[in-house]
């Protein structure tokens, strides 16, 4: 597959969002643009993205064991990665794959998206293995660097026993943004496994359409600090992410010239997306449930010609939305929201990521009139008792409860006319009248008398 391509003069480049990576390491892709590295996570050293994490609740070594899959060089003689003939971009975005700042991956597609102006520096493909909660402006990154017609993939989140989501994170949430899921060797679909085994998340119905596998677990791990060391061990959708990002990259290097010749951005996006996508192996079509259109084939993908501009559709703009609300509020899905309903929406979507209970009630919600009426009241519920729910979003909850959805204010039992004076007298006891006597007070010396 690799070797089909070959190397270019003008290679295809790909940002590679991560921890980092381990400049020693033997499986350094041969054409790391180190020149173009950066670090979103430390200000001391902007300009440096290998990985030096260190301390608890940390994923160290995870950006080198990613980069190994995606364009690895050397293990015993042959090439690692999937895309070893193409230019990589490090960019340090996280110390760890589950604690990270918002804000440093959004400035990490605004690096990328200001690369573009440059031919000779443009990223055409992203690669992200981690995601979380939503984020407006993930959304407008990915919408932005769509229209550029720069191609995303990103992994779709890990759990343990569905735990505490088995829905796909953001961004691969959003519908511009390919999500990896993942496969296993025996073709089934690496998700729903016992709680001490991790697996990957899929779902809602409504992102599978835009959702590809790729093989996990035991996947080639470099390891960070043992420089000829690769393991057997790579797992999760993280491993995935790396290989449908080179299978990408690939195709666009094989069609550049007229990958090139789209008018619109956009369209050099789905264009890679069309490729990878109907050329996708799905074993039945139960799978899809899980794995989106199905798992990667890159031999046919790469057979795959450039579609014509009239064959590609545009994907609808991503945001950080949640219908549902605008629902309940009366305002009507169709209708657009203004600054201060943006922003309840999305603490309302993140407040469903990460509650069970919502997850169940709402199986898809960008879906809301998929949603039963009686569901309606223990949404509504559910969201207002939400730990960490905001005293703005519980009273617009509260104001717009109909009648019958309403939670009907505690009755106080009436008791017998004793009890209530018992009762009275017990929570309210008259002072007690103090014992008093009258006393004589001089304002003179008594001698005086």
């Amino acid at each position: 597959m690799r070797n089909s391509v070959g190397e270019q003069k003008d290679r295809v480049r790909i940002a590679h969002l991560d921890t980092g990576y381990d400049p020693n390491h033997e499986t350094k892709p041969r054409f790391l643009r180190t020149v173009l590295q950066r670090n979103f996570i430390d200000d001391k050293s902007p300009d440096d993205a290998t990985d030096h994490t260190s301390g608890i609740l940390t994923n160290l070594g995870h950006g080198t064991g990613t980069l190994g899959i995606l364009a690895g060089w050397d293990v015993d003689g042959s090439p690692l990665g999937g895309a070893p003939f193409l230019d990589v971009i490090p960019i340090r975005v996280a110390n760890s794959v589950v604690l990270f700042k918002n804000s440093a991956i959004a400035k990490a597609f605004d690096y990328v998206h200001g690369l573009f102006a440059d031919p000779a520096r443009r990223a055409h493909v992203i690669t992200m293995s981690m995601g979380g909660l939503a984020s407006q402006a993930w959304a407008d990154a990915v919408n932005a660097l769509y229209e550029l017609g720069v191609f995303i993939v990103t992994a779709a989140g890990n759990n343990f026993g569905n735990l505490p989501t088995r829905n796909i994170v953001y961004p691969a949430r959003f519908k511009r943004v390919i999500a990896a899921c993942g496969v296993m060797a025996d073709r089934n679909p690496y998700a729903d496994l016992r709680l001490s085994i991790m697996a990957g998340n899929y779902g809602p119905t409504s992102k599978m359409d835009t959702a590809l596998a790729a093989f996990t677990p035991n996947v080639p791990w470099a390891r960070l600090g043992c420089s000829s060391i690769v393991d057997q061990d790579g797992r999760g959708t993280s491993s995935a992410t790396p290989q449908i990002a080179a299978a990408a990259a690939l195709w666009i290097q094989k069609n550049k010239g007229q990958w090139d010749a789209y008018s619109q951005g956009w369209m050099r996006v789905e264009a890679v997306r069309k490729a990878l996508l109907t050329s996708a192996a799905l074993p039945d079509q139960h799978s899809s449930e899980r794995l989106g259109r199905g798992f990667i084939k890159a031999d046919s993908a790469l057979s795959q010609t450039p579609a014509a501009a009239a064959d590609l559709q545009k994907q609808v703009e991503d945001s950080a939305c949640f219908p549902f609300l605008r629902v309940i509020t009366g305002l009507g899905i169709a209708a657009t929201p203004d600054a201060r309903q943006r922003m309840l929406e999305l603490e309302a979507l993140q407040l469903a990521q990460q509650s069970r209970e919502l997850e169940q009630l709402l199986p898809d919600a960008q879906n809301p009139g998929e949603i039963s009426l009686p569901d309606h009241r223990r949404i509504i519920e559910a969201l207002h008792e939400a730990p960490g729910a905001s005293t703005v979003l519980r009273s617009v909850l509260e104001a717009h409860l109909t009648p019958s959805v309403r939670v009907p204010a505690a009755k106080v039992p009436q008791l017998p006319l004793a009890d209530t004076v018992r009762l009275k007298l017990a929570m309210e006891p008259p002072p007690p009248t103090p014992n008093t006597r009258k006393l004589r007070v001089f304002a003179f010396d008594p001698m005086l008398a």
